[in-house]
């Protein structure tokens, strides 16, 4: 869930925050994560294709995206065959063909 997207990335960046409180108080999530790092700019990559959001993958910069079902995952990295996808309600990690990923993106 969204929730557990956002927490993971602010652990990435070492932020401990009540995200739940937050996101029923009705904050969107982009405002969430721009809160808590004010010395990060936080983008809305909304449109973008997968190959488009690898840039900032490839920066070191984890890319908060919704699958199939509006379902939140994160990318966290890719070969030249595959995305590797953090999935936070099983707290793991799977990989996904290029090919496939565009499409299950895409359908978001």
């Amino acid at each position: 869930n969204m929730e557990r997207c956002l927490k993971a990335l602010l652990k990435y960046e070492g932020i401990n925050l009540d995200v739940a409180s937050l996101l029923a108080s009705g904050q969107e999530p982009e405002q969430i994560l721009a809160d808590a790092m004010p010395e990060a700019l936080v983008l809305n990559l909304h449109g973008l294709t997968v190959s488009q959001a690898l840039y900032y993958v490839n920066q070191s910069c984890p890319v908060l995206a919704l699958g199939e079902g509006q379902e939140p995952v994160l990318i966290v990295g890719y070969d030249e065959r595959n995305l590797v996808l953090y999935y936070p309600e099983t707290n793991s990690t799977a990989r996904m063909g290029l090919n496939d990923s565009e499409e299950y993106f895409a359908e978001a």
